[in-house]
């Protein structure tokens, strides 16, 4: 066979292959994709090159290329008409939309009700032999303002063209791992002050201080949890645990994106997106929920229900982002220790774009009370839950008297 190597780009070549000998024979290349992978790891082997990523079924899917010109479409019709731009393809839009309604949801209805309330379009689908079972859904984005001036349709993504783990047979999954702390067992059991099961409603001011405070103890538990698991490769209960760690801790993250950022999107949606790829178990393995992720993902939907994030809360907020940082550095440790450098990578771009972020923002707290200290104003002295490093205690509970 001819075969020639196109260089395409620094970090890519192209490989074109005749499929007919020269003899007139045809070549079947039978399971040619697993032959090309084997070839490309022993390549990376043997030149020391950069591992790609292995088949193992947590990379979230792309942006399409057909979808490019689509976004660039709605973008510039948007600013002709004076409306705000799409935050990024809808794709990526849907799937931040998509996991700030997942965190803290415990079935298919407060789910669905969530991504109408956020402003999705749920299509639902059911068995032919039965219809009552629902065997998948598709979300889109309505077609309306700009995007109704330059004739886009909406365009429908299943659960999982979203992200692996946003199938539905995957948030069945987890639903039925995460009933209240094992609902059955503790059928009185009262949920956690802050919780909604929608994100409509007023909360106090002490459910809102008791919702951080749980959001970020929630995080260091699930931090101290993948430590453990770093310090003891080898052992079977910690690896479990420490995974039901990561996986219940991106809603927490993903809840802070949609808190801060919302529709526009911004660095904490693109630390999501790639803390989730980190966070993922391979193949789609669905690893038994713990105690503590089950109270993870409790806060997490505790956050989706403050709504915003008010100005006397930044404190809280860079404290959170602080603890998220050091959560993240300690997934991508983890994940090192296992082997899996395409999602130690992931979740290295995760911390780095939150520690920038968290910079970004002290430096902004930190600028705006110097100019109120100036004008005269009053600065805000309420006292801010202690945050330490990765090693640290879990911050204090937040009962105490102002």
């Amino acid at each position: 066979m001819r075969w020639v190597a196109v260089r395409h780009a620094d970090n890519h070549v192209h490989v074109v292959v005749t499929l007919v000998r020269q003899d007139g024979r045809r070549v079947f290349p039978h399971h040619d994709f697993y032959r090309a992978r084997e070839a490309s790891l022993e390549v990376e082997r043997r030149y020391g090159l950069t591992p790609t990523s292995p088949v193992d079924r947590t990379a979230t899917p792309e942006t399409t290329r057909a979808e490019q010109p689509k976004h660039q479409g709605a973008v510039q019709a948007s600013v002709r008409a004076g409306l705000p731009a799409p935050a990024g393809p809808d794709r990526e839009v849907l799937r931040a939309r998509v996991r700030a309604a997942l965190a803290g949801s415990q079935d298919w209805e407060e789910f669905a009700d969530r991504l109408r309330l956020s402003g999705v379009l749920v299509r639902e689908r059911y068995s032919t032999r039965d219809p009552d079972e629902l065997t998948g859904y598709a979300v889109g984005l309505p077609t309306n303002g700009a995007r109704d001036r330059v004739g886009q349709q909406t365009v429908w993504f299943g659960g999982g063209k979203l992200a692996p783990d946003l199938s539905l047979p995957q948030l069945r999954a987890r639903w039925e791992q995460d009933v209240w702390a094992s609902r059955a067992d503790r059928p009185g059991a009262s949920r956690p002050a802050g919780y909604r099961p929608d994100p409509i409603g007023d909360l106090s001011e002490l459910d809102r201080r008791r919702l951080w405070v749980g959001a970020e103890n929630a995080v260091h538990r699930a931090d101290a949890d993948m430590r453990h698991a770093s310090r003891h490769p080898f052992d079977a209960a910690a690896q479990a645990t420490a995974q039901a760690a990561a996986a219940s801790a991106a809603e927490v993250l993903g809840a802070v994106s949609w808190l801060v950022e919302r529709k526009r999107g911004g660095p904490l949606h693109a630390a999501a997106e790639d803390y989730g790829r980190a966070a993922r178990d391979v193949h789609r393995r669905t690893v038994p929920a713990t105690a503590r992720s089950r109270s993870t993902r409790t806060a997490a939907g505790a956050l989706v229900g403050a709504r915003l994030v008010k100005r006397a809360e930044t404190r809280q907020l860079l404290s959170l982002l602080a603890r998220l940082t050091a959560l993240t550095e300690s997934l991508a440790r983890l994940r090192e220790t296992q082997g899996r450098a395409a999602q130690a990578l992931a979740a290295r771009r995760a911390a780095e774009q939150l520690a920038s972020e968290h910079l970004r923002r002290a430096g902004a707290a930190s600028a705006a009370v110097s100019t109120a200290v100036r004008r005269g104003g009053s600065v805000s002295t309420e006292p801010v839950a202690p945050h330490r490093t990765a090693s640290g205690p879990p911050v204090r509970g937040a009962s105490s008297s102002r």
